[in-house]
């Protein structure tokens, strides 16, 4: 089905007229309460047009290009193509004191990794209140709507005085391009489309008042049908009302509440719903299908704030059904009861947070078991001398994170992956040796459960347990030149397939040299590297060094090289591989 057929043009312009509604409104509001002030506006610019001061640019650009030999009797595959280059560029443009900063990067493909080749680039200029964005950019509305995902498009944010208009229009998206070879799908199979308007209000004296509206399509038209056997994804469609509000009662007690609606239809081909309830209209801005269904998000926060530190109380549900594709992922079904305390203890050398209270799913009994349990997180960092502090951190909430070093056998591989956080406990420890600081000892370790995350659900079949032990020394001699560490790491990452161990220690040493223009830097690790299913483990030796130097205030150049030799064992096939690179970097003003 096209996108623009006949039967939607009545839902695209009810959409647009209210949407250039609500700008128009929020626009002359803003000149009503800031049209005096115009002449004081453009005070800048006339100055600099008198002084014929028209464009200053300022920024650094940035060329890298590397080279690679790899070798491998045994035919374990290449890890990184012959030869890569990269471009980066940091600028602002200041014309007449609209400041407009613009980032850009592009890269070769790395057909390794089977990844493509990339391009990011971005304009934000400012100018007093006013912020535009173009190319790669992101805003965020709301965590229940547009909460920080990239987009390609435009957007606009207005900050005069108390007030705040956002606006923003661009691909959410891309079409994915699948990969048997991938560990996760982040990508939709279609183009998504998104656009959105927030509009606030800060008294600036403990009163904010918010409302945004967010909606989003799958591009039926611009599928990626490359490889594609599956046949149950459909376009989607959403749109999502959002509402909050900050006050400040007094110095002690204060409160703030959001309410968000949400509406997705999950096949937008699906024929219309008829006879479709207000809840699903969403004030006549949403037209159901067959397919559509409608969720809510409410969080409420009370704050106290005795002398002795701050204490909150909140209450926060999602529902079953509740999604946004303003966010990568999004947790639903879950009901939070929970209270918080921040307490500085002994003379504030003891700094402590808890949050803890009670979690329950289900909320609307389908499922065929339910949940409730306790949550908690706490975070304590003790300061128990000049030279000595330590912290501790524990939580049982679910959260999202990007992870990285998974395994896919029979190489190790950096990745990046989405994966929900079940349960953490980190540590650590430093130690000030001298009065000087010039010798410090650390001491860290961290334990995580988390699942992986596919197609916008939790697979609790992927668990994983990471396990880290960390120590490290560090010795830099008072107004030397030269800095030594030495550090001795301990990894284990458990999933339902495998289990993998590496243990070994590293070595660094760097100095200063040509009169502090340049530096050098060294390395060296090995590490013991072995699976559960495997006999024996494999030995990974690095060794890397490099230098940096610069020929003069606005350039600079790096070179690096690093060697890995990767044994043969445990059913891994060994290789050596050099890498070798050079980077240039010019900065002006």
């Amino acid at each position: 089905m096209h996108l623009f057929n006949p039967v939607f043009v009545p839902y695209y312009t009810v959409y647009i007229l209210r949407f250039s509604l609500l700008l128009i409104l929020g626009l002359t509001c803003v000149s009503a309460v800031y049209g005096q002030d115009v002449e004081g506006f453009f005070t800048g610019i006339s100055n600099r047009l008198a002084e014929r001061d028209y464009l200053r640019v300022s920024g650094r650009l940035g060329v890298r290009a590397g080279l690679n030999t790899f070798n491998s009797p045994g035919g374990a595959s290449r890890l990184s193509n012959p030869f890569n280059y990269g471009f980066t560029a940091g600028l602002n443009l200041d014309l007449l004191g609209i400041n407009a900063p613009f980032m850009a990067a592009f890269a070769n493909r790395n057909t390794t990794y089977n990844l493509p080749s990339y391009s990011f680039y971005g304009l934000s200029p400012t100018y007093k209140w006013i912020t535009l964005h173009g190319g790669d950019r992101s805003m965020t509305f709301s965590p229940y709507s547009l909460s920080g995902v990239n987009f390609r498009g435009a957007g606009v944010e207005l900050r005069p005085g108390k007030f705040y208009l956002g606006a923003m229009t661009g691909k959410l998206r891309r079409a994915s391009i699948r990969d048997i070879g991938s560990i996760q799908n982040l990508e939709t199979a279609y183009r998504r489309q998104g656009k959105g308007i927030k509009i606030g209000f800060d008294s600036q004296s403990g009163t904010e008042l918010s409302t945004s509206l967010f909606s989003s399509v799958d591009a039926e038209n611009e599928r990626n049908i490359e490889n594609d056997t599956t046949s149950l994804v459909r376009p989607e469609r959403n749109l999502v009302l959002t509402l909050s509000g900050k006050h400040k009662l007094s110095n002690f007690l204060s409160f703030s509440a959001e309410i968000a609606r949400s509406v997705l239809s999950r096949d937008d081909t699906a024929p219309l719903l008829p006879n479709a309830t207000g809840r699903l209209r969403m004030f006549g801005l949403f037209t159901p299908k067959l397919t559509t269904s409608a969720a809510s998000a409410y969080k409420f926060d009370i704050g106290l704030s005795p002398k002795f530190g701050r204490i909150n109380l909140a209450y926060e549900r999602v529902d079953p059904e509740y999604r946004t594709h303003g966010s990568l992922f999004f947790q639903n079904d879950f009901e939070n009861f929970t209270g918080s305390i921040s307490l500085p203890l002994f003379d504030k050398k003891v700094n402590l947070r808890t949050n803890m209270g009670v979690q329950r799913n289900d909320l609307d009994g389908q499922k065929a078991s339910n949940l409730s349990r306790f949550i908690g997180a706490v975070s304590a960092a003790w300061n128990i001398s000049d030279r000595v502090s330590t912290n501790l951190n524990l939580s049982n909430f679910n959260s999202t994170s990007r992870y990285k070093a998974l395994t896919r056998q029979p190489q190790i591989l950096d990745s990046i992956v989405l994966a929900q956080t079940q349960l953490s406990v980190s540590a650590g420890t430093s130690f000030l040796l001298d009065k000087a600081a010039s010798k410090i000892l650390m001491v860290s370790g961290s334990w995580q459960r988390a699942a992986l995350i596919r197609n916008d659900q939790v697979d609790t079949s992927s668990t994983s347990q990471f396990s880290m032990l960390l120590v490290s020394y560090n010795f830099q001699p008072e107004g030397g030149k030269s800095t030594f560490g030495g550090s001795l790491i301990f990894n284990r990452n458990v999933t339902s397939l495998f289990g993998l161990t590496t243990l070994g220690p590293s070595l660094n040493y760097s100095r200063k040299i040509l009169d502090e223009r340049g530096n050098l830097t060294s390395g060296l690790s090995y590490s013991t590297v072995w699976s559960d299913a495997a006999t024996s483990g494999g030995g990974v030796l690095q060794f890397r060094i490099g230098g940096g130097f610069a020929i003069s205030k606005q350039q600079s150049v790096n070179l690096s090289s690093t060697l890995v030799n990767v044994a043969s064992g445990g059913g891994q096939q060994g290789y050596s591989d050099l890498q070798l690179s050079v980077n240039y970097g010019y900065t002006f003003k």
